[in-house]
C-alpha cells in the first residue's frame, strides 16, 4: 500500500489506552468509551491515546485512522494533516494542530460503530513525519476532507514523507 516510503519502524507508534484482548490475546480491542456516541452506537467517543518518539528532521507530523475492513469501505475515522512538531502525544484540540473533516462530517474523532454482523473491523492509526516543506499554510484549508491514505500520500507527496508508523485496533459486533 505505501511503497516507496521509508519503513514503518522509523516511527513507533504507542499508547497507554487500556484495550480489551481477543480470546488469543493477541488482538487490541476498543474500549466502550472509545466507540461512536451516535445514531446505533453508544460510546463515549474518546480518542484513544498515541505518543511516538521524534524524527529529527520532521517538520510535522499527519494522523489518520481508517478502517481497513471491506465494508467499511475506506471509513476515516481521524483525519489531522498537521500535527505541529513539538507534538510527541496526540492533542487534536491543540491551535497549533489542524483536523480535517471524518467520515462522519465532523471533525476529530469519530470511534468504531461497524455496521450489525459484519465481523471484526481493523482500524488502523497512520502516523506519518512529514518534510519541512509540509507547512500549516500549505495544509490549512487545503485538503478539508480526505478520502484515503493514497489520496493523502499522492497530496503531500512521497518525497515528503519521511518516516511513517501504524497502530492498530479491533472492533465488531
Amino acid at each position: 500500500m505505501l511503497q516507496g516510503i521509508p519503513a514503518k519502524d522509523r516511527l513507533h507508534l504507542r499508547s497507554k489506552s487500556e484495550f480489551d484482548r481477543s480470546a488469543n490475546g493477541k488482538l487490541r480491542i476498543f474500549k466502550k468509551k472509545n466507540l461512536y456516541n451516535g445514531p446505533g452506537c453508544d460510546g463515549e467517543n474518546e480518542m484513544i491515546h498515541l505518543a511516538w518518539d521524534p524524527i529529527p528532521d520532521a517538520g510535522s507530523y499527519a494522523l489518520i485512522c481508517i478502517d481497513l475492513h471491506p465494508v467499511a469501505n475506506g471509513w476515516i475515522h481521524l483525519y489531522a494533516p498537521y500535527l505541529s512538531i513539538d507534538r510527541q502525544n496526540l492533542n487534536l484540540d491543540s491551535t497549533s494542530s489542524i483536523v480535517g473533516l471524518n467520515s462522519f462530517g465532523k471533525r476529530g474523532y469519530g470511534g468504531p460503530c461497524p455496521p450489525l454482523g459484519s465481523g471484526v473491523h481493523r482500524y488502523v492509526f497512520y502516523l506519518f513525519a512529514l518534510s519541512r516543506n509540509i507547512t500549516r499554510e500549505k495544509m490549512e484549508g487545503e485538503k478539508e476532507k480526505c478520502r484515503g491514505i493514497e489520496e493523502f500520500v499522492q497530496w503531500v507527496g512521497r518525497d515528503n514523507i519521511l518516516a511513517y508508523g501504524t497502530f492498530d485496533a479491533y472492533y465488531g459486533r
